[in-house]
């Protein structure tokens, strides 16, 4: 060991619930380009042993120090100790499921570019040859030794020194385990130190300088594998060896060969250098002949149809811009919100107050929609403790409680009477409704434009690492909070427009227009219309729309319908009206004749 240890554990003591002692008095060094496994029964502290150094236990460790490369880090946040080069691969590998391995890789270049990246890719593939073959696949669909491939290669674009490995051989086939540890071992050569908790005593002890056993949150035995392997007890209960002196411990180093040793053609190119090409916007001629046929009618939907059909349209226009703000934040980034109708009352009141005041229609639309996204922000701080039904019920307080306020304050709300707002006047000499018609349309088509962008760009894959694996996403140094609000705020910022377009469209506001129903009518629209699509929001919205018409005198029977909608979306299409739409073109494609 060196004078200065990469990583120095000292006194270390882990609690859960306050109390709970999962690590007590744990002392372990690790020097540059060292290995150390870390074995134990199940329960013993291996994986709490990761998670302290990760920095991932909010206020733990309660006792001792942890230094990393002569720096204390032990109350530094995860994605801190991330950037300063201390890579966490958790026990379930923390992929990005629904994004492919190019994209999960791309992830792990988080704030790197330049040839340095660009060579620390090429590495990855030349170590796991099977990840360039499998570039455009989801994450979810590889095997599993592909995938801790993928989670092991992300890992190692962060140019880490060191990795914190907690069981990468779990529920691998021998053989893939075999091909992994020894990619591990090439990984150890070139420098990268490896903290490695591993129930495969055998597969660890190969590649490993020392080794500790963890037993009771306590190190109970430390040496070089030789030395563990020599202690009958070690024998008998890690490598499945009765305890006999006379019979022979071989531990031979694994040596880099196989997949870890596959050199790549150098003139392949980079499946990586474009992970936009799965979501580019009507990819072939068909689907821009579609949209072009579909955009023609609805521009001649107002001057061929009924007066009825506008107004439904353009209804179902401004609802649908609700929910893709609704989606970006739920389906995107994960974060369930019930508290839309607060940001649909915010935008409405904004934009109604600023119109009155002669504001003129972009800045107003702007005004509500910025003051929207404020409020969003100011919400999203929640979102950082609290996850799943806890955010579900945080926001949905919040948007009961801005219906209070309304409903309280006349000179916000306009009391009794309400607050009247100036519509939108004929264009171009059109009547005033097939001006809002075709206004809320191109609105409708600006925030689609964007949302593609959003989902197709860096931050729509930041946004889906949240969503999949927060635990991974820190690990690669993404800043949960920051992107956390961000969501938050441009959700808002579309319902907060969607909103004042509603306001307009009315001429008319009143604290009942946003009750809790039109939080509810919002996520109905994004969980029937397909949560993760983002053509989804329209089918949605026309949806929520469409269907009450249906029933006439008998309203009763919508909430009804909407329940009954979400139990059988969940139940036999997950992905939506618009997942059906992708599946059935998928099956005509393969299938035109039949």
């Amino acid at each position: 060991m060196s004078s200065t240890p990469l990583l120095r554990i000292r006194d270390l003591e882990t609690l859960y619930f306050e109390r709970l002692a999962a690590l007590s008095g744990v002392s372990l060094e690790l020097d540059r380009g060292e290995i150390v496994a870390v074995l134990g029964p199940n329960g013993a502290g291996k994986t709490t042993l990761l998670r302290t150094v990760a920095g991932l236990l909010r206020d733990q460790p309660h006792k001792g120090t942890i230094e990393f490369a002569g720096e204390r880090i032990e109350r530094r946040t995860p994605e801190e100790i991330a950037r300063l080069g201390i890579a966490f691969v958790p026990e379930d590998r923390g992929l990005f499921r629904e994004l492919s391995v190019a994209d999960n890789l791309d992830l792990g270049l988080w704030g790197r570019r330049g040839s340095k990246a660009s060579a620390d890719l090429d590495f990855v593939f030349r170590l796991f040859p099977a990840l360039k073959e499998s570039a455009r696949q989801q994450a979810e669909a590889l095997s599993g030794g592909q995938q801790q491939m993928v989670a092991l290669g992300r890992a190692l674009l962060r140019r880490p020194r060191l990795l914190l490995l907690d069981e990468p051989s779990l529920n691998l086939a021998h053989p893939a385990a075999e091909a992994l540890f020894a990619a591990l071992g090439e990984i150890g050569q070139g420098g990268t130190a490896i903290l490695l908790v591993e129930q495969n005593a055998r597969l660890a002890l190969k590649i490993a300088r020392r080794a500790a056993i963890l037993e009771g949150g306590r190190i109970a035995l430390e040496g070089t594998p030789l030395d563990l392997a020599a202690k009958g007890d070690v024998r008998t209960a890690y490598l499945g060896l009765a305890d006999s002196p006379q019979e022979p411990v071989a531990l031979p180093r694994a040596e880099p060969k196989g997949t870890a040793r596959a050199i790549l053609d150098p003139g392949t190119p980079n499946p990586v250098d474009s992970p936009g090409q799965d979501l580019r916007f009507a990819p072939t001629r068909s689907a821009r002949l579609g949209l072009g046929l579909l955009l023609g009618a609805l521009l001649a939907l107002p001057l061929l149809g009924p007066d009825s059909w506008t107004v439904r349209a353009t209804i179902i226009w401004l609802t649908a811009i609700g929910v893709l703000g609704q989606g970006l934040l739920i389906g995107q980034c994960g974060l369930v919100s019930f508290g839309q109708a607060g940001f649909l009352a915010i935008g409405a009141y904004t934009f109604g107050h600023l119109s009155r005041a002669g504001v003129p229609f972009l800045a107003a639309l702007a005004g509500a929609g910025l003051l929207a996204a404020l409020a969003g922000a100011a919400l999203g701080f929640p979102s950082l403790r609290l996850k799943g039904p806890y955010l579900a019920i945080a926001t949905l307080g919040f948007g009961i409680a801005v219906y209070q306020i309304l409903a309280a304050s006349p000179l916000l709300s306009g009391g009794r009477q309400g607050l009247s707002v100036p519509r939108l006047p004929s264009l171009l000499g059109l009547s005033r409704g097939h001006s809002a018609y075709y206004v809320d349309l191109a609105l409708l088509l600006v925030f689609l434009a964007a949302t593609y962008n959003i989902v197709s760009s860096y931050l729509g894959r930041v946004f889906a690492a949240i969503r999949d694996s927060e635990v991974a996403a820190v690990a690669i140094g993404i800043d949960l909070v920051r992107y956390k609000l961000l969501a938050f705020a441009i959700s808002s910022f579309y319902t907060g427009v969607a909103g004042a377009l509603y306001a307009q469209f009315l001429g008319h506001l009143e604290p009942q227009s946003f009750t809790i129903t039109e939080s509810l009518n919002l996520f109905v629209a994004v969980v029937v219309g397909g949560l993760t699509f983002v053509e989804g929001s329209v089918l949605g919205a026309a949806f929520v729309v469409l269907l009450p018409s249906l029933f006439g005198g008998a309203g009763w029977l919508v909430p009804l319908t909407f329940g009954l909608s979400l139990l059988a979306v969940m139940l036999f299409e997950p992905l939506g009206l618009a997942g059906r739409g992708r599946k059935l073109a998928l099956y005509f494609k393969a299938r035109p004749l039949r």
